[in-house]
């Protein structure tokens, strides 16, 4: 499609906007022209309790439309955010066409936690192969209700839309990132990192770290490496890209540098900037590439060769009325005999991965715990001997203020596991004698002089320690 081009992003808090005259040659875009970005910060959200804020939303789509000087009716691409809605690939085996809508809207009633009454799905078809019995499918879902309110303002507003894509994955779109390869993302966000882990455009994991001054790596190392156990890390990270900011630099380096596994291959980090300072129309785009790129996602990847990755929420079949209930219960009974002959094996290894890896933790949080009770038990036995001679050991400690005379003085004493060190000056040679004498009397065992230097005719120097 060539001409104005209408891309909106609405995320919890903020509208990005992007519009452009765009170029194409046999369905490929080439060139980007006459680009604007516009972003609006949304106070309060435009999400509230599951309920659109219709009113405050339509007001500011609107003021921007004709800021932009948009015609009224204008078709967009939107995408919006995850929130309340899922996404997952799944390996099926290959299905006849005819049952394929039918199958996939059971796999949607058996896999996503919306209420079917309540969802819209959507599906790509990644990989298809009939002789080999397999495909992969890319399913999607959000809630009717909230879609249907949300395509309302729009349209009040102005807008037509025509496509409905999550951003995450329009991003992974705009970052042609491949089916089978696997991304770690770092941005910055306020008050930490946020942490994605796709693969292909699919977000696996989704973390946020909060960050202060002298924040240690290693708490979320950790934790990020518990999960690379529990996920499928046969398919090693390809790359690991940034938003670019110095903090989020350390934390990605320090991850890198800890040689998880399936990140042992790695030896350098990307930028965003460095993803697409190859894209001819770079030059076009905000200098701030990273809030435009899901508006961007939106229409790169379109009519190239290949199943796409792209998962619209308003295909044609999704405003259908729904099949029959008996093609759908038909569809259902197929997909379920093919998952359990050919699919459950794959699970079953995966969950068997994950449970060993969880034994293997268990192992280790067992045997720390042992070395633990160990040590108390240790540190217990230790207090009950200390208890019952510390009342002996305090008097002592006083005594030896009776013990010093006028020309002795301690510029240091420690008691410390049973032992006692003693570091002062004495004036008279005689009188420190009487002093090493009277604490053999007082039950203080190997007392020893270490130290024992006159740095004047009348100053001694001395270092003592006994065991008590």
């Amino acid at each position: 499609m060539s001409g104005l081009q209408v891309c909106l992003e609405l995320c919890e808090r903020e509208l990005h906007l992007l519009v452009y005259i765009s170029e194409s040659k046999r369905g490929k875009l080439v060139n980007l022209n006459q680009v604007k970005f516009d972003s609006r910060s949304i106070p309060g959200g435009w999400l509230e309790q599951g309920q659109v804020q219709s009113e405050m939303l339509t007001e500011l789509l609107n003021e921007i439309r004709q800021a932009h000087k948009i015609p009224v009716n204008t078709p967009i691409r939107l995408a919006i955010p995850l929130v309340n809605g899922f996404i997952r690939e799944y390996p099926l085996p290959w299905i006849d066409p005819k049952f394929r809508e039918a199958a996939i809207q059971y796999l949607a009633k058996e896999e996503t936690p919306i209420p079917q009454d309540n969802q819209v799905i959507g599906y790509a078809l990644t990989e298809e192969n009939k002789k080999l019995n397999r495909m992969r499918v890319t399913l999607g879902a959000t809630r009717r209700s909230v879609l249907e309110s949300m395509l309302q303002t729009l349209r009040g507003a102005g807008f037509k839309p025509i496509t409905v894509e999550f951003s995450v994955t329009a991003m992974g779109n705009a970052l042609n990132l491949q089916p089978q390869e696997r991304y770690l993302y770092f941005s910055e966000t306020k008050g930490g990192i946020q942490i994605l882990l796709y693969h292909g455009i699919l977000p696996e994991m989704t973390r946020f770290f909060p960050v202060s001054s002298g924040s240690d790596p290693q708490e979320w190392i950790d934790e990020i490496a518990r999960i690379f156990r529990l996920i499928n890390t046969e398919t090693p990270i390809h790359r690991i890209f940034t938003s670019g900011q110095r903090s989020v630099l350390f934390f990605a380096q320090s991850l890198m540098d800890a040689k998880l596994p399936g990140l042992n291959q790695l030896t350098e980090i990307s930028s965003l900037e460095q993803l697409v300072e190859t894209w001819p129309w770079r030059k076009s785009l905000p200098q701030s590439i990273l809030p435009c790129l899901p508006c961007l996602g939106l229409v790169l990847g379109r009519g190239q060769k290949g199943k796409t990755q792209n998962i619209n929420l308003l295909s044609e079949y999704l405003l259908k009325k729904r099949e029959s209930h008996q093609k759908w219960i038909v569809a259902g009974l197929i997909l379920s005999i093919l998952l359990s002959s050919l699919g459950l094996w794959v699970q079953g290894k995966n969950q068997q991965k994950v449970l060993q890896a969880e034994v293997d933790d268990l192992k280790t949080n067992v045997e720390t715990q042992q070395a633990q009770q160990q040590s108390q038990t240790y540190l217990v036995n230790e207090w009950k001997e200390a208890k019952g001679s510390s009342r002996g050991i305090t008097t002592s400690l006083i005594s030896l203020r009776d013990l010093v005379g006028d020309g002795i003085s301690f510029e240091h004493l420690e008691y410390k596991e049973s032992v006692l060190t003693l570091q002062g000056t004495a004036l008279k040679a005689g009188q420190f004698e009487q002093f090493l004498m009277d604490l053999q009397d007082q039950d203080w065992r190997q007392v020893h002089l270490h130290e024992y230097r006159q740095e004047a005719p009348s100053v001694i120097n001395f270092t003592v320690t006994a065991v008590r």
